[in-house]
């Protein structure tokens, strides 16, 4: 998984460096950070769901 986005963030920066478009970058950004909110959102919801179970309501 890591070896993936590596090798794909080495992609898009040989590409930004033949064609120096400024759009590829900002394109990668946003790709970038909508997939680091979804992986904060399942660990958040495996969390919550490891409390819940842990310290159950009495």
């Amino acid at each position: 998984m890591q070896n993936t986005s590596v090798h794909m963030l080495f992609e898009t920066l040989k590409s930004i460096e033949t064609k120096n478009c400024p759009t590829l970058i900002l394109i990668f950004i946003g790709r970038f950070y909508h997939y680091i909110r979804y992986l904060e959102g399942i660990y958040l919801l495996v969390v919550g769901g490891l409390m819940l179970s842990t310290f159950p309501f009495k």
